[in-house]
């Protein structure tokens, strides 16, 4: 059997290799770095030179996924297209679908009160449909959560239940067949129910963790040796901009050409625009220049 091309099988050794290939694509793709600090987090990744007649959005690989939550990955941009669609379309694109149920039952909800004009028979309509409403249609539509959970609490869905969520689907297309599983993994920052900020990698298994700073793509076992040895408790947001730029600029050539970069804050997520990095980048190579003075 050629376990390389069955996705549901194992290998006599225990590998699924599917799922070790699209791990090999995430390799490929171009470097992102995601930090942490007190109160804000900073997402950074390499920017691929593309012609001159193309639109630079089509390129994208920094997303805002809404007001508080911001999503940077490695891999193929086709499937990081189709993934991130899905987390949007479980945040936004069904609100009025919802929306439609929700009315109705609060509706029949009303209605249920009115015992005068209420029949038996109503009644227990109504029992049925609150019963398939709770406890049939929410578990099939689990993208739905994000919007219930935004009318319940009138509060964004939380970084963790995002992070599950695209964990969920990357695990669910290694063991179905006829799919082929994900080839990107993902750097999603946001905050959490009690404002803390939190960053949550995940794999193209499946696996997602969370991380006070993470590096994924190509070359990224020397950014994450960078990470480790210059990341601080609490930085600056100054100075977390200026070493996820060091840590980009590691495996990159310096110039601001090569990188994106955006900074989420409680308030807001902000790109930063081309004249801030370049200031920063002036900094970098400021710093490299007198290094390499002092070693001669």
């Amino acid at each position: 059997m050629s376990y390389d091309r069955a996705i549901t099988v194992f290998s006599p050794d225990g590998h699924l290799l599917q799922v070790e290939h699209a791990l090999e694509a995430v390799k490929k793709g171009g470097c992102a770095v995601a930090i942490k600090s007190s109160n804000f987090a900073v997402l950074a990744v390499e920017k691929k030179n593309i012609p001159k007649l193309q639109n630079p959005r089509t390129t994208e690989k920094l997303i805002k996924l809404d007001e508080h939550n911001c999503l940077a990955f490695a891999g193929l941009n086709a499937d990081a297209r189709v993934l991130v669609n899905k987390v949007n379309w479980a945040q936004r694109a069904k609100f009025f679908f919802f929306f439609f149920f929700f009315f109705f039952f609060q509706l029949a909800k009303m209605f249920a009160f009115l015992h005068t004009f209420f029949t038996p028979f109503l009644q227990h309509l109504y029992n049925i449909f609150t019963f398939f409403f709770f406890f049939f249609f929410f578990p099939l539509q689990t993208r739905l959560e994000c919007q219930r959970y935004f009318l319940n609490m009138d509060e964004p869905a939380p970084v963790d239940y995002i992070a599950k969520y695209v964990a969920k689907v990357q695990q669910k297309f290694t063991h179905r067949g006829g799919v082929r599983p994900f080839g990107i993994a993902t750097l999603i920052a946001g905050f959490k129910n009690n404002k803390e900020i939190c960053i949550y990698q995940t794999e193209p298994s499946g696996i997602y963790a969370s991380w006070k700073a993470q590096a994924i793509g190509k070359n990224a076992k020397v950014v994450q040796e960078f990470l480790e040895k210059n990341y601080q408790e609490n930085m600056e947001q100054n100075d977390c901009l200026l070493l996820a730029m060091k840590a980009i600029f590691e495996v990159v050539e310096l110039s601001s050409k090569n990188i994106e970069v955006a900074l989420l804050t409680e308030k807001e997520l902000r790109f930063i625009d081309e004249q801030q990095i370049n200031a920063l980048v002036e900094v970098i190579d400021n710093e490299r220049t007198k290094k390499n003075s002092q070693n001669e």
